[in-house]
């Protein structure tokens, strides 16, 4: 078992910075995931099969997969600020431009645009809280960190769904813009970490993946085609059982990973990564049968906690994991390796979700993606195997 606090008086973690960054990511996710129960529903409108529907997430972080490599770089090279806030602009222009759309081929190519500013801004967020956080506190800080992406997704469908509801596609998507808007004023006041000459390394495979967050990047693939699954089809499935309010599942998907994320972070401190992951893995595939095999409300909800906490406890120790290990110098690259295997894992899931779905129903769909989380058990006891020989700090 491992400690990875070593220092007696804890480092300061609430910084103004930290603070800042926080709300800023927070404001991104609401106002991005605004669209995630939404914009399916409008395309259906349109006339689009599942298929179709699930390259709208798979278009997005096949985007964002492109973009991040770069943009990890670009984050080590010349700085956070102007990255952030070009990243942030391109969402939110994008955002307002759908609803002049009704040709799916024009949908996919702003979609397209989308995630590549959704890659820059998430990378670059993500490359400024680690910049703010003391090593000995790395795993609670991201876990309050990741409070930020919970409370977006808690917040972001309920409301996307609720303005559409009340009003339309169109009002809703300015709503959204402007939540955005809104994390561009702040992120233009809080100071960011001066980049010096000494930083900047040649451009190479070495320069734009960090190896430290290689096999991370792995396991997040992994636990992310899950997790496109559920946000690609979640609200189609809900229609489809007669479950009113879809928008409650994101609220208590978010919620129980909102209450239980600055525990994890904790416990990854303390204890090391196994004590976390397994019970994280273990809740997940429990979460994917609940949703996939009932139609009673209670019992989907419930698999919306299950999935809630266990993909944060996932997501939380294979962040960590990834950076924790990785030079302050390589933090850009660090998270940008990280979402390559998570935009990677979302969007290779939605599609193939949307092809499985077309044969056997969402529900069975649902059920058969819990495999996923096997393989990451799998997959990591192996690594754990090969670094038998020659032991690092996260072995337990």
């Amino acid at each position: 078992m491992v400690n990875l606090q070593h220092n007696t008086r804890p480092a300061t973690l609430w910084t103004k910075n930290f603070i800042g960054i926080t709300v800023i990511n927070f404001l991104l996710f609401c106002g991005f995931q605004m669209l995630v129960p939404t914009l399916p529903l409008f395309v259906k409108d349109v006339g689009c099969s599942d298929s179709v529907i699930g390259w709208l997430v798979g278009i997005s972080t096949l985007a964002s997969l492109l973009i991040r490599p770069f943009c990890g770089i670009a984050l080590d090279r010349f700085g956070r600020k102007g990255i952030l806030i070009i990243g942030a602009a391109l969402v939110m222009i994008t955002t307002v431009v759908y609803h002049w759309l009704y040709i799916i081929a024009v949908i996919l190519i702003v979609r397209f645009f989308q995630g590549f500013g959704w890659g820059i801004t998430t990378t670059a967020s993500s490359t400024v809280a680690t910049d703010t956080l003391p090593r000995s506190r790395f795993g609670e800080g991201m876990g309050y960190f990741s409070l930020s992406v919970s409370l977006g997704i808690a917040i972001g469908p309920s409301i996307g769904l609720s303005v559409l509801n009340a009003t339309d596609f169109t009002f809703m998507s300015f709503v959204a813009a402007g939540i955005i808007f809104l994390a561009i004023l702040l992120a233009l006041f809080i100071e960011y970490r001066k980049i010096t000459p000494s930083d900047f390394s040649q451009f190479s495979i070495d320069a734009v993946f960090e190896k430290t967050a290689v096999r991370p990047a792995i396991l997040i693939f992994l636990a992310c085609c899950c997790n496109g699954a559920i946000f690609g089809f979640i609200s189609l499935y809900g229609l489809e059982k007669g479950i009113e309010n879809i928008g409650l599942y994101f609220t208590f998907y978010a919620i129980s990973s909102l209450l239980t994320r600055p525990l994890i972070g904790k416990m990854v401190d303390r204890f090391g990564f196994d004590v976390v992951i397994f019970p994280g893995i273990i809740l997940v595939a429990a979460g994917l049968l609940a949703i996939g095999s009932t139609s009673n409300l209670a019992v989907f909800l419930l698999g919306a906690v299950f999935f809630g906490v266990g993909f944060a406890a996932v997501m939380t120790t294979l962040q960590t994991m990834s950076v924790l290990f990785a030079p302050r110098t390589r933090f850009g690259a660090a998270n940008a390796t990280f979402y390559i295997g998570f935009d990677a894992g979302t969007g290779f899931g939605s599609v193939l979700a949307g092809f499985v779905a077309s044969f056997i129903g969402y529900g069975p769909m649902f059920c058969s993606f819990s495999l996923f989380m096997l393989t990451i058990a799998i997959v990591y006891i192996i690594f754990k195997k090969i670094d038998s020989k020659r032991p690092r700090k996260y072995d337990q």
